[in-house]
């Protein structure tokens, strides 16, 4: 954490905001580190009185940077509040209308995705039923049952739904140019997780487009056909680095665990607008990648986007 700290630092100190911010998203891959965050902005504060002013705007920069890396709810209004010293924060306020993110504060990319006008992300209505009243949910393929909700922990959680009424196979791996399938005794569709990979893979390509801060991804399936319906080699799945193993990924079996239904997503109020954005531009394009072909990789997404997402 100090060696992030002082090359953060160095980066701010040198006026290359940009690249500071993208170090520091970078190396810190996930929220949750909150007490070792909250020592070093404490070590900061510390350093404060005794700097001059222009390295106290770095300071609060750095600051500010460290606070919107903490849990959702925790560093929002700390953000904004860390400015005021170096009299950035009413700027800051007028320029985003909330508290999104400091980073865009600091020279972040200042472009901005086209909207669609003929897309309709509104979640289905059997999907309701998996979530408490005031969560707010987004749809990103109907086609393929992809929706996507905002945790306690402010994770985006993409999550596909099994509605099949039997036990199912599962397998990740690919075979031939054939996308990785799910088998039942009378069916077989396309692996949920590897769906989902997609969509994190256009999501995270959006989100780096206009400059949005870390944000964790998450991936859950629910497997909701009944009693018979769950997946008869989870076990073997977990073991395998080729399959579920190392995976952001969280299984929500209906018919054992019913008490976690409803899910408690975050309201409307945790989404800012340029996430919301690209929730929208996602849903879009995302039935687009299966031009892509199903061996697809990273850089294809990188190339799709680069090529049909429209800026202003």
């Amino acid at each position: 954490m100090k060696r992030l700290i002082n090359n953060t630092l160095k980066m701010l100190q040198a006026g290359e905001a940009k690249k500071a911010i993208e170090f520091c998203t970078k190396s810190v891959r996930y929220r949750g580190e909150d007490e070792m965050l909250l020592r070093e902005i404490r070590a900061l504060y510390r350093k404060y009185p005794k700097t001059s002013d222009e390295e106290r705007i770095h300071l609060s920069m750095m600051s500010s940077m460290l606070y919107d890396l903490l849990s959702l709810g925790k560093g929002r209004q700390s953000s904004l509040l860390c400015l005021s010293p170096a009299g950035l924060a009413e700027e800051v306020c007028l320029s985003l209308g909330s508290s999104e993110s400091i980073f865009y504060a600091l020279g972040g990319t200042t472009k901005k995705l086209v909207l669609p006008t003929d897309v309709d992300d509104t979640p289905d209505e059997h999907i309701k039923k998996y979530f408490t009243a005031d969560s707010y949910v987004r749809c990103i393929s109907r086609k393929h049952n992809i929706h996507c909700y905002r945790d306690g922990a402010g994770a985006l959680v993409l999550a596909g739904v099994i509605p099949v009424k039997s036990a199912v196979l599962v397998d990740e791996e690919m075979f031939a140019d054939e996308e990785p399938l799910y088998f039942t005794e009378s069916t077989h569709f396309v692996s949920p997780v590897y769906l989902l990979d997609r969509a994190e893979i256009l999501i995270k390509e959006l989100l780096q487009i206009v400059g949005y801060p870390h944000l964790r991804i998450r991936h859950i399936v629910v497997y909701d056909g009944g009693a018979d319906c769950y997946p008869i080699n989870e076990d073997d799945m977990w073991e395998s680095d080729t399959q579920w193993l190392g995976r952001d990924l969280d299984n929500l079996i209906i018919n054992r665990t019913p008490g976690r239904v409803p899910i408690e997503g975050m309201g409307r109020e945790e989404y800012p607008t340029s996430l919301l954005e690209v929730l929208q531009v996602a849903c879009q394009h995302y039935d687009q990648l299966e031009q892509i072909g199903p061996r697809y990789m990273e850089r294809d997404i990188h190339e799709y986007v680069k090529k049909q997402v429209k800026l202003t």
